[in-house]
């Protein structure tokens, strides 16, 4: 068995987030939590299901986002593949042998789904498994066998490997990151998948999903929780932003700041509402029923609509200004 001691996925909703900090970390780049959400473009993201499934902080073709996560400073070799592709056990195979040999020369990697789906960091290996670290699976020693990394319902493979390298200049990081923003804001975009809608109208299709009772418990608790963090972060990469670059555009940013910490404020309102954690499945449905807090979240995801879309704006003129 081999492990890398110090290790550990960071506790986040959004369990990417917190498998690639927990990398960064672990290989000693110093970024922020706001830094890590802003730089991957994450923090701007808004991607609903129609009937508010609680595949939607996940399900998107995430290639650019993996990308512009190298803009931390670090390096990610992708390994991804489908239980129906052609050459889908090379794949497996391939992952197996890169993880191992990564491991080896102490550098971490992440994986998809190696339990529930979400990302966990792959802090060592065994004989035939992977030893990994991350939602649900944090207080204890979890395994899964090379060969069966993908088999499930969902069905991807992915592995990614982490290196240290020199980050971009923060101009040009903070640019790439707006202008993924400015792009999602798009509901037809390239990266969003049938039945799902990115951008400020997903607003619109979780207010609809609410109203018309078509949103289960699970994923009113689970979209909130994720997108109000998300936000919350934009808020604070934003004023990092600021202060990492030229002080003429202080007031450009002091406005797209004001506008994001409204969709924050709003976000975490309907977190609120719906709350995820101590909760159970039974009480999560009588929650996503209930008239009243129906009521205060519809009205608080309208504030939120119309605050990332001034928001946009701002960061359309930054982008200008850049």
């Amino acid at each position: 068995m081999k492990t890398l001691d110090g290790l550990v996925w960071v506790p986040k909703w959004v369990s990417y987030i917190g498998a690639l900090k927990g990398c960064q970390d672990f290989l000693g780049i110093e970024n922020s939590d706001a830094w890590v959400y802003g730089t991957s473009g994450h923090a701007f993201i808004l991607n609903i299901h129609n009937e508010l499934c609680p595949s939607g902080p996940t399900s998107w073709k995430s290639n650019r986002m993996t990308e512009l996560s190298m803009n931390g400073g670090c390096n990610i070799e992708s390994i991804v593949s489908h239980k129906f592709q052609k050459g889908f056990e090379d794949a497996q195979k391939k992952a197996w042998n890169r993880v191992r040999y990564a491991i080896d020369r102490g550098l971490p990697a992440f994986g998809w789904e190696m339990a529930i789906p979400e990302y966990y960091v792959i802090y060592g290996y065994d004989k035939k498994r992977y030893i990994f670290h991350g939602p649900m699976r944090q207080n204890t020693i979890s395994r899964v066998a090379w060969d069966e990394l993908g088999k499930t319902e969902i069905g991807f493979l992915e592995i990614y490997i982490i290196s240290p390298a020199n980050p971009p200049n923060d101009e040009l990081v903070v640019r790439d990151a707006l202008e993924y923003a400015v792009a999602w804001s798009d509901s037809s975009n390239e990266w969003t998948l049938p039945d799902y809608t990115g951008g400020p109208m997903g607003y619109d299709v979780w207010i609809g999903a609410l109203e018309n009772d078509k949103a289960d418990g699970l994923g009113a608790a689970y979209n909130a929780a994720v997108w109000a963090e998300c936000r919350y972060h934009s808020v604070d990469f934003l004023r990092e932003a600021k202060n990492r670059l030229n002080d003429s555009m202080m007031l450009l940013f002091d406005d797209a700041i004001a506008r994001y910490k409204s969709v924050s404020d709003n976000l975490n309102l309907v977190s609120e509402t719906y709350p995820f954690m101590e909760t159970s499945d039974e009480q999560r449905e009588r929650n996503v029923k209930d008239p009243k807090r129906k009521g205060i979240a519809i009205r608080a995801l309208e504030r939120a609509k119309r605050a990332e879309e001034k928001g946009i704006v701002s960061l359309k003129r930054i982008l200008e200004s850049l």
